[in-house]
């Protein structure tokens, strides 16, 4: 299947401007960072309020060198050109290490494997991190490179407090301020709330483009389905509470013995 030539522009410009963020020193200017820096990868800016996460623990010792181990691994495939190898290991590295250098890296492998949204939120905490010492120009006009390679998707829901989860990751609670940030490609939307039925669609976006879902929840059922009864000589169906009094099977709905 032939590559989109727009992706293959954007991927050599992905590339263009890391060696053109190294040469001009941006990379040095950010600082390494640690648990305390680096921000905790929890709320999502889809949430109409985000309750702030709990500050991380630290990195131990051997965490700190088995993220700079992933990070010397991902460094040699990427010179090998296995750029979805070496995403899986720096996210890996900073996960562990929780290293903010870790983030522009990140960055430019996500735009280099079309994961625009990856690129664009590793962007976004690098400058909200307060790490970079040098112009932001650089990051900022990538961010506005990459956003319209996303598409926008509003999702209402007819109950509030209900979670919202994009492709099996939950992104906020209804009602969302702001619509959710996707890559184009095919996605599945999940609606859930204690005491309502869950609503699971799919959908296909493209770039540039707002799309706009309803899910309507309905009110779960207080009993659970009903059981139906294969005893011979006869067949009942038991779906109310309690049992009726005619039923002589052995079991009944619910799980109840007949007297």
């Amino acid at each position: 299947m032939d590559r989109d030539p727009r992706t293959t522009i954007l991927s050599r410009r992905a590339r263009f401007v890391a060696a053109a963020v190294a040469a001009a020193g941006i990379a040095a200017g950010i600082q390494k960072g640690d648990a305390a820096a680096a921000p905790n990868d929890a709320g999502s800016p889809n949430t109409s309020a985000s309750a702030s996460a709990a500050p991380l623990p630290p990195p131990t010792p051997s965490e700190i060198a088995a993220a700079r181990a992933l990070a010397e691994e991902a460094r040699t495939l990427r010179a090998k050109g296995d750029h979805a190898g070496a995403l899986l290991r720096l996210r890996k590295a900073y996960a562990l290490g929780r290293e903010l250098r870790l983030l522009l890296p990140i960055a430019e492998e996500c735009a280099a494997t079309d994961d625009f949204l990856g690129a664009i939120e590793a962007y976004e905490k690098l400058l909200a991190s307060g790490a970079v010492k040098v112009p932001r120009d650089a990051f900022e006009r990538r961010i506005a490179e990459l956003t319209p390679r996303l598409a926008m998707v509003k999702i209402t829901a007819n109950v509030d407090g209900a979670a919202v989860v994009v492709d099996g990751v939950k992104v906020g609670v209804t009602p969302l301020v702001d619509p959710i940030r996707m890559n184009p490609g095919e996605h599945r939307i999940r609606v859930e709330q204690v005491d309502r039925n869950p609503v699971e669609r799919a959908i296909t976006v493209a770039s540039g483009e707002l799309n706009a879902m309803t899910f309507d929840m309905a009110a779960a059922s207080p009993y659970p389905p009903p059981t139906v009864c294969l005893q011979p000589p006869h067949v009942c169906l038991s779906i109310v509470e309690p049992r009726p009094s005619s039923c002589a099977c052995d079991m009944t709905a619910y799980g109840r013995r007949s007297k």
